[in-house]
């Protein structure tokens, strides 16, 4: 088997780091894994479980750890952070494949980083990979350069059973209409603040036949939307904070859900919608979420341009009002899902770029 080292900046959170997981799962076929970060961080303990090693090392870009690096056949680095190391091992001789997950505006704060000529010098030893359409369009308009789209795949949990143990569950909930925006971190780019904005532009009526729930983390510059949230859920009982929890909870949440919202501003792809759509859940997002470029509103998803409240407002009554009916919408993301997102679909892709 072939060597390979993995890069990464950190072994917490989700997003990159929970994707990745899924892609060295497929890689472990045919590579022997050793994954470095410069944090550490629980998945390490998930990484160590899949057979593969698990190093700290704070200090990427010495000369002896880039040494060390390049002893693999192969390297592999993990996010937009990971650019000054890709510099360093930019016609190292060996392949070192990037895979990008950051939105635009990650991009904006790196500016200062990225030089004019960064992406014209790279060599071919470097293969450069978009967690989605919507980075790969930011990067061929923005640097002119092509990369490749790798989009990520969901396990799909669902699939052989003998009903909607999802649909199920939602039913005996509540019978109310409830909306969950899972994300692990409260941010301006998530957009929690404009999901908040169309709850209290809600009708009296509508706010008493719905549910809303917000769940991440909460830093000291979102504290201002976590105490909105609790003066809804004390005057109005139907506004939710929920603490962060493991992956495996959320998914088992989404399933007492009937509807997942992504006000993302921007989202490379936005992984909790591709569950959604994986459970067959009534998804909404923003066009400017990488999912939607494959997806049809009021078809597949209901999908309103980023940062309209009134529009996602619109989405909001919409459902509330005619949920049985909407359902369709759930079934036919599925097929997305299934057609994309999925495992299967998934591997294929990753051999396509990796199997040379």
């Amino acid at each position: 088997m072939k060597k390979m080292t993995v890069l990464v900046p950190c072994l917490e959170g989700a997003g990159g780091i929970g994707v990745l997981r899924n892609l060295l799962w497929v890689l472990k076929e045919k590579y022997e894994i050793t994954v470095i970060s410069q944090l550490e961080g629980a998945m390490g303990q998930k990484f160590q479980q899949m057979g593969m090693k698990v190093q700290i090392e704070p200090d990427m870009l010495s000369e002896t750890f880039l040494a060390q690096v390049t002893e693999a056949d192969e390297v592999f680095a993990n996010t937009l952070s990971m650019l000054p190391i890709v510099e360093k091992l930019n016609g190292c001789g060996k392949i070192l494949h990037w895979w990008i997950h950051e939105p635009p505006a990650y991009f904006k704060v790196y500016k200062d980083n990225i030089k004019d000529e960064f992406w014209n010098q790279l060599n071919e030893n470097v293969r450069v990979y978009a967690a989605g359409d919507l980075v790969h369009d930011y990067i061929k308009e923005t640097y002119h350069y092509n990369t490749q789209v790798l989009n990520f795949g969901v396990e799909d949990i669902v699939s052989g059973q003998t009903e909607d143990a999802a649909e199920q569950s939602a039913e005996t909930v509540s019978s109310k209409v409830r909306f969950l925006l899972p994300s692990y971190y409260f941010d301006y780019i998530k957009g929690q603040d404009l999901l908040l904005k169309a709850i209290l532009d809600l009708p009296q009526t509508f706010l008493e036949r719905s549910e809303f729930f917000f769940l991440g983390h909460v830093e000291e510059d979102m504290r201002h939307l976590y105490h909105i949230i609790q003066k809804l859920e004390n005057a109005w009982g139907n506004v939710h904070h929920l603490p962060p929890v493991e992956h495996e909870e959320v998914l088992e949440l989404m399933k007492t859900m009937d509807c997942l919202v992504a006000p993302s501003r921007e989202d490379a792809t936005n992984a909790c919608i591709v569950e959604g759509m994986m459970l067959s859940k009534l998804c909404i997002c923003s066009d400017m979420t990488g999912v939607s470029r494959y997806l049809e509103d009021c078809v597949s998803a209901l999908v309103f341009p980023a940062g309209n409240v009134e529009e996602l407002k619109k989405r909001l009554l919409l459902v509330i009002d005619s949920f049985p009916e909407l359902k369709v919408i759930g079934e036919n993301g599925r097929k997305v899902y299934e057609t994309i997102f999925s495992q299967n679909a998934f591997e294929k892709r990753v051999w396509e770029l990796f199997g040379e």
